[in-house]
């Protein structure tokens, strides 16, 4: 498919709707300036100009648009446009046989969406499997009514309607149209029309003009307008040929996660991709959040994909979601099920403990992944899952990508240029962790802290170079446990603090590990890891293990640990909506950051720290206004 370089104009636009003036990337969206120009811009339901006189575009939300299944805001992904009438006209022109077929597609392929969805959805009380939409009445409505006329025929005709078929009443708001149906003792139905479950269940909807319309002869349904809306010109009502002129003649559509302008397909690509992570992720019901403080509520808003967020811990709740191993671990004598959320292994440009928001996370129902006395729901996947082609050629793709562009978990420290080896002994590197942090406590099995991984790799070792790089939340002060300055003369022969532990890894013949991320980061990169605990992506027989692994005796190749592990277990979302999207999203995001100022000196890093605290515990977060309210 092909996409329209611009809307049909090419000038500055005065933009006079509030809606328009608050869209997110409006001008890529316009593909004009949005300032005092020639033509001027209005949104479908706005009223400042009456009829199309005028040099006026009209400007409709995309029928390619996330759907609401939290109490949230979406940004669009298109708008379809129409100057003085231009669209309308067009519906009955000659048409390109490859224009229908792009057109048949992209119909196929949105109603594949609007399905999946709506098995996620419960259909407002009072519609069956068969819905017909009377009446959705808006602004856009009103703007083709002229007289109290033109609602009674629209009422006379909705309860014929209505009776032949015993199909029900839908209205929105408390205008004529809704008052007509009161008068006649008729009581319409109260619904959000961008639920999927009513796109896809749609069989015919009677209206003046709303964009609903418009969907409804895409999904397939019955369109019965009583204005002069474009989609009721000659023959639009045949769907391939109102998705080809209007999708693909007269819209413009962008990728949010990256700011880029993109064509149908890619529009299409993006909202399916939503989907499949929406089917996958999605929590109906209520879902309260325990142990987890309120500066991480906008994660957990954003990760979680919930109907509702509750943090009341009187409230009755479907499930509970706490961080990590806050409140203890599994327990199989809770009341409600548990999810376990953490970091995932691309997380951020920058450490979680300096509050950077993460770009994922990790949502077990199990336990979580570094716990090595249960089996977690990453465990059970590598050890069961079957793998397809496209997702290891993803997985291949993905981890290229991340070693080419030197990506880690937080993607800190300072690029280094490469350095030379130090003498011919063999090279380890150890990376240090957090003594009491929970991967340590749960992941280890005789090891537990920095100095005892030295002594017994030192044993093992002897003739070894050994360089110990210090975990980087103890370089930066949010975390005890650094090794003790007799430990690092008798134990290692290089103590690092900074620069990337990839610097450190390029002349490592070996990496050692308790449970450490930094294991599966070295293995992405072709490094031999030792892991003397049990983290996730030890005992497939990638890892040399000095710790039992009984639970796990599947053989795995890197690319299915990768899929696994970067691509089918963790959530991952843009940090600009909270919209979800895949690892290579994020792995892009995150290379893209890396290009940003950082912060210099301690007293900037504090005065970061503090500002990211703020925003994230007062809701004063850009991603507030798009995320679900609250808890």
């Amino acid at each position: 498919m092909t996409a329209s370089p611009a809307p049909p104009f090419a000038a500055a636009l005065d933009v006079r709707s509030r809606e328009l003036e608050r869209l997110p990337q409006r001008e890529l969206l316009f593909g004009a300036p949005a300032r005092r120009g020639a033509r001027r811009l209005v949104y479908e339901e706005d009223r400042a100009v009456d009829g199309d006189h005028g040099d006026v575009v009209r400007a409709c939300l995309s029928p390619i648009r996330f759907l609401s299944l939290q109490a949230r805001r979406y940004p669009p992904i298109g708008l379809v446009f129409d100057r003085g009438g231009a669209l309308a006209r067009a519906m009955t022109a000659p048409l390109a046989a490859e224009e229908l077929r792009q057109g048949e597609d992209a119909v196929a392929r949105l109603r594949a969406v609007w399905e999946s969805l709506a098995s996620l959805c419960v259909a407002p009380d009072g519609l069956d499997q068969r819905i017909a939409l009377i009446e959705v009445e808006t602004q856009a409505d009103r703007r083709w009514i002229t007289g109290a006329r033109d609602v009674e025929a629209m009422v006379e005709a909705a309860l014929s309607a209505a009776g032949r078929d015993g199909v029900a009443l839908v209205a929105q708001g408390p205008g004529p149209v809704g008052a007509a149906l009161a008068r006649r003792g008729a009581a319409p139905l109260r619904v959000a029309t961008d639920n999927p479950a009513i796109l896809a269940r749609a069989a015919a909807v009677q209206t003046f003009g709303s964009r609903l319309g418009f969907e409804t002869a895409l999904a397939g349904g019955r369109v019965v307008a009583f204005g002069a809306p474009f989609y009721a010109a000659g023959a639009a009502q045949a769907p391939a040929r109102l998705a080809a002129v209007a999708l693909l003649r007269f819209a413009r559509h962008v990728d949010p996660v990256h700011d880029e302008v993109c064509d149908v397909a890619g529009a299409l690509a993006r909202l399916e991709s939503w989907a499949r992570l929406m089917r996958a992720q999605f929590l109906p019901g209520v879902t309260r959040l325990v142990a987890m403080p309120r500066w991480r509520w906008p994660m957990a808003r954003a990760h979680l994909a919930a109907e509702r967020l509750t943090a009341d811990a009187a409230a009755p709740a479907d499930r509970e979601a706490q961080w990590s191993y806050a409140a203890g671990p599994p327990d199989a004598g809770r009341a409600a099920p548990r999810l376990f959320v953490e970091d995932g292994f691309l997380r951020s440009s920058g450490l979680g403990a300096g509050l950077h928001f993460p770009l994922s996370l990790t949502v077990d129902r199990k336990a979580m992944h570094f716990d090595a006395t249960r089996a977690s729901e990453l465990e059970e996947l590598l050890q069961t899952a079957r793998f397809e082609e496209a997702e290891l050629a993803a997985a291949r793709a993905l981890r290229a990508f991340i070693v080419e562009r030197g990506l880690t978990k937080y993607n800190v420290g300072a690029a280094a240029a490469p350095r030379a080896r130090a003498d011919a002994r063999p090279e380890i590197l150890v990376a240090g962790q957090v003594p009491d942090d929970a991967a340590v406590l749960y992941g280890a099995v005789d090891m537990r802290d920095s100095a005892s991984l030295l002594a017994a790799i030192r044993a093992a070792r002897p003739q070894a170079r050994i360089v110990f790089k210090e975990h980087p939340d103890i370089v930066a002060g949010h975390r005890d446990g650094a090794l003790a300055p007799a430990a690092r003369a008798a134990l290692c022969d290089a103590y690092l603090t900074e620069g990337s532990l990839l610097a450190a890894m390029d002349t490592a013949d070996e990496v050692h590990v308790i449970s450490s991320v930094a294991g599966f980061e070295a293995l992405m990169r072709g490094r031999r890891v030792v892991c003397w605990g049990v983290p996730f992506y030890a005992g497939w027989g990638l890892t040399e293990d000095r710790a039992p692994t009984s639970r796990r005796s599947r053989r795995l190749t890197l690319d299915e640990l990768v899929c696994g592990a970067l691509i089918r277990y963790p959530r991952y979302v843009e940090p600009r909506f909270g919209l979800a999207c895949n690892a290579m999203d994020v792995a892009r995001l995150l290379d893209a950051a890396r290009a940003a100022p950082r912060e210099e000196g301690a007293l900037a890093r504090r005065l970061g720290l503090a500002a990211r605290f703020l925003s994230l515990s007062t809701g004063l977060d850009a991603r507030d206004d798009w995320l679900p309210p609250q808890p």
